[in-house]
């Protein structure tokens, strides 16, 4: 968007490691895709509170469908759902998150973590 500029992801890879994007403030984009597709991330850490703008129509970060579409589209995948709760723009919360991912049955390939909680990948 003009409005809100680029947005900024960043993909971690290093040799014996799991590869982790960590997709930043973005709404789902083509530059999203490609980068699934062409970087194969073991872990997705997504920015899910579905925040709102006045100045903007749609939302201006991600959230629960889009959660949902990078379930489908690596299912492989762990995904790290983010960023709820902590801003006031964000209309989707932990507990919508987490309603969203039960309804699916997503709940082993997403994690909805508290506020300090610690998720170890190599389990």
């Amino acid at each position: 968007s003009v409005l809100l500029g680029e947005s900024m992801g960043v993909v971690f890879a290093a040799p014996g490691e799991k590869t982790t994007y960590l997709m930043g403030d973005t709404v789902w984009t083509a530059r999203v895709d490609k980068t699934l597709q062409n970087r194969q991330p073991d872990i997705l850490i997504m920015n899910t509170g579905y925040a709102k703008s006045i100045c903007y129509n749609d939302s201006i970060i991600m959230g629960t469908e889009d959660v949902g579409r990078a379930a489908t589209r690596m299912p492989k995948a762990k995904i790290v759902a983010v960023h709820m709760d902590a801003i006031n723009h964000c209309t989707v919360s932990r507990k919508n998150m987490r309603d969203f991912v039960h309804s699916r049955k997503l709940d082993k390939q997403v994690a909805v973590p508290d506020d300090g909680q610690i998720i170890n990948f190599d389990k």
